[in-house]
């Protein structure tokens, strides 16, 4: 029997998934906290940039330390937060892949990091 491993966790299940809204926003989570404060920050129109939304919690990365990096090629959005996060935003299909270590704060993240990321 082999084993298949997957270090990107892109096989990861998202038990937690949404639509919000008349304009269908999806979202999917492995964490419930991180999906509902999302849902919430779409539903007060705070981050109506993304309409589909992939974010997971790594419950394996401690997220050391805290230095921001924002990376922007043509229609794609890299931020890195220290060692243990990164989201990825596309401007063309407005999706946003995020890997969040298990210490960033999720106030934190909707408030300051993702509207960072999105930010034309």
């Amino acid at each position: 029997m082999m084993c298949l491993q997957d270090p990107l966790q892109r096989f990861l299940p998202r038990p937690y998934s949404f639509f919000v809204g008349a304009r269908s926003v999806r979202i999917e989570s492995n964490d419930l906290e991180l999906a509902l404060a999302i849902r919430t920050a779409c539903q007060g129109g705070n981050l109506d940039q993304v309409t589909e939304w992939t974010i997971l919690r790594d419950r394996k990365s401690d997220g050391v330390g805290n230095a921001v990096t924002l990376v922007e090629e043509e229609q794609l959005r890299t931020l890195l937060v220290g060692q243990g996060s990164m989201m990825v935003f596309d401007r063309n299909t407005r999706k946003l892949f995020a890997y969040v270590s298990s210490s960033l704060d999720v106030n934190f993240l909707t408030t300051a990091l993702i509207p960072l990321v999105i930010a034309s």
